[in-house]
C-alpha cells in the first residue's frame, strides 16, 4: 500500500502552502491511496490540522480522497495522513499501517522578489504532482553536493538533465521544456531574438551586444514572469564558440537556462540551470527554508554595459551571459 498523486507518482513526503484558498478556506488536494489485493479492511485517518473529504474507494485497489487544510496561515507544522488494514507478513496477517507526511506552512517568494513562478505556481499549488515536483526540486538530497561521477544521486530532482559521459545525449533544452510542459503546461516561452551582432565572432568575449535590444529584452522578460511564464533563454559560458551563418550555435560552450523570478526592479533574475552544480543559489523558500540549491543561480541585468549576464562572483562553475531570448 502507499500513497498517490492523482497522476500515480508516489509520495511518502509533500509540503504544502498554509495560506487560504480562493474562497477564503484552506487548500483542497486531491491524493490517493493504492492498495493490493489481500489488504483489507483499511481505514483512513488523519491529523486534526487536516480533513479527509470525499473518500472513495473503487473497490479495485484505488482509495480516491481529498484533503482539505484546517490550519491557515501558519508558520510551519507537520501533520499526517494514516492508512491503517489488514495485511499479511510472512504469510500471517497483522494490523499495518502507511503513513503520508505533510509539511504545512507559509511558501515566500524568493528574497520577497517580484514574481517567483517557483513558489507561485509550483509551491502555492493546490495540484499534487505540482506540490510534489516542488518538493523534489528543494529538498537536500537532491541538492547535495557531490562529485560528477556520483551526479546520477541528483537524478529525482526534476531540473536534472543528461550529465552521462556522451556528450551528444545532454539535453539542457529539453530537460528546462519537459519541466515547463509537465509542470506548467501553457507557461514556457522562448524567444528567439538575437542580443548581438551579427556576424558573431568566434570568441564569447568578442561578441558586440545590441543595447537597445537587451533593454528591451529584459524588460519582456520581466513582464512575462510577472504574467506567470517561464523563459528560457539561450546562454554561452565558455570562451570558444560555434557560429554558422553569422549566429551563435549550440555548442558545449553554450547552454540553455530557464528564468523563473525577477526583483522588483527588475534588475536581477533568478533561474533553473540543469547542469548541476553549473549554478548555486542558497534559495529561501519559507517552507522548506533557505536551501542550497545545486540547480538555480542568478543573473542580473546591467543597463550600462548592455547585457543580461551573470555577477562577477560567481559560486557555480559557470558564468553565463545571454545571447538569445524575448
Amino acid at each position: 500500500m502507499d500513497f498517490r498523486t492523482p497522476k500515480g507518482a508516489t509520495i511518502t513526503d509533500l509540503c504544502i502552502d498554509s495560506s487560504p484558498g480562493g474562497s477564503g478556506t484552506g487548500k483542497k488536494i486531491a491524493l490517493r491511496c493504492k492498495y493490493n489485493r489481500g489488504e483489507k479492511n483499511i481505514d483512513l485517518t488523519c491529523s486534526p490540522s487536516l480533513k479527509i473529504l470525499n473518500l472513495r474507494d473503487d473497490k479495485h485497489g484505488t482509495i480516491n480522497f481529498v484533503i482539505e487544510i484546517l490550519a491557515i496561515n501558519v508558520g510551519e507544522r507537520i501533520a499526517y495522513v494514516m492508512a491503517d488494514y489488514d495485511g499479511a507478513v510472512l504469510g500471517n496477517s497483522y494490523r499495518l499501517n502507511e503513513t503520508l507526511r505533510l509539511k504545512i506552512g507559509k511558501v515566500k517568494l524568493h528574497n520577497d522578489f517580484e514574481s517567483d513562478l517557483l513558489a507561485q505556481m509550483l509551491g502555492m499549488s493546490s495540484d499534487a504532482d505540482q506540490l510534489l515536483a516542488y518538493y523534489r526540486v528543494l529538498s537536500a538530497k537532491n541538492n547535495a553536493d557531490l562529485p560528477r561521477p556520483q551526479w546520477d544521486l541528483l537524478n529525482d530532482n526534476p531540473l536534472k538533465q543528461n550529465t552521462g559521459s556522451d556528450s551528444t545525449k545532454w539535453n539542457c533544452g529539453g530537460a528546462l521544456l519537459t519541466f515547463g510542459q509537465k509542470y506548467a503546461p501553457g507557461h514556457h516561452r522562448m524567444g528567439a531574438n538575437l542580443y548581438y551582432t551579427t556576424p558573431a565572432p568566434l570568441k564569447l568575449s568578442q561578441v558586440v551586444f545590441k543595447k537597445d535590444t537587451v533593454r528591451a529584452g529584459a524588460a519582456k522578460i520581466r513582464t512575462l514572469l510577472r504574467n506567470g511564464n517561464f523563459v528560457q533563454v539561450f546562454v554561452g559560458h565558455n570562451e570558444d564558440l560555434r557560429v554558422e551563418k553569422g549566429v551563435i550555435q549550440p555548442s558545449g560552450n553554450t547552454h540553455y537556462i530557464t528564468l523563473f523570478g525577477a526583483s522588483k526592479d527588475g534588475k536581477q533574475f533568478i533561474f533553473f540551470d540543469p547542469w548541476p552544480k553549473g549554478s548555486r543559489l542558497l534559495y529561501k523558500s519559507g517552507i522548506m527554508g533557505d536551501v542550497n540549491s545545486v540547480f538555480m543561480g542568478t543573473i542580473n541585468f546591467l543597463d550600462g554595459e548592455g547585457t543580461i549576464r551573470s555577477p562577477d562572483s560567481v559560486a557555480g562553475s559557470h558564468k553565463y551571459v545571454i545571447l538569445t531570448g524575448p
